[in-house]
């Protein structure tokens, strides 16, 4: 029994995909293949340096998901046709959703395309310029 559990959960990890019904249309959210994500890479730069900025050294749970609310609304186009791709709907159909259905589509969008988030995140993180800092009145590059 623990076999299956633990080859779902690594399954889960792998395809992350989550039908759900919203406004009684059955939608499936997944994360873009590699190949699919390279069509977002350039649009989405700004979106995962303001991430970046968001959370810096803030790791708390309510702190990004306040960031993941004002990102949404300073990247919403950017946001709103990655929603309709990884969802498979179109953008007319999103515009008629209610305020509820809205953010359970977008908060799906972000629960199963985190990792994707996060990649990209953590990859920023690494090639960002590290600050310099102060050591006995000299300033040192790390």
């Amino acid at each position: 029994m623990t076999d299956k559990r633990e080859a779902a959960e690594q399954l889960a990890t792998l395809s992350p995909d989550v039908s759900i019904t919203i406004a009684g249309r059955d939608v499936t959210m997944r994360e873009p293949t590699w190949l699919e994500s390279i069509e977002f890479e350039s649009a989405l730069a700004p979106v995962i340096e303001a991430l970046r900025e968001k959370t810096r050294g803030d790791a708390a749970a309510d702190r990004f998901v306040q960031a993941i609310m004002e990102i949404m609304s300073e990247h919403r186009e950017t946001l709103l046709r990655m929603i309709a791709f990884c969802a498979g709907v179109d953008r007319q159909w999103m515009e008629d959703l209610s305020d509820s259905d809205g953010r359970t589509l977008m908060m799906v969008f972000w629960r199963v395309n985190r990792s994707f988030f996060f990649r990209r995140l953590s990859l920023a993180r690494a090639l960002a310029p590290k600050p310099a800092s102060s050591v006995g009145g000299t300033s040192v590059r790390h």
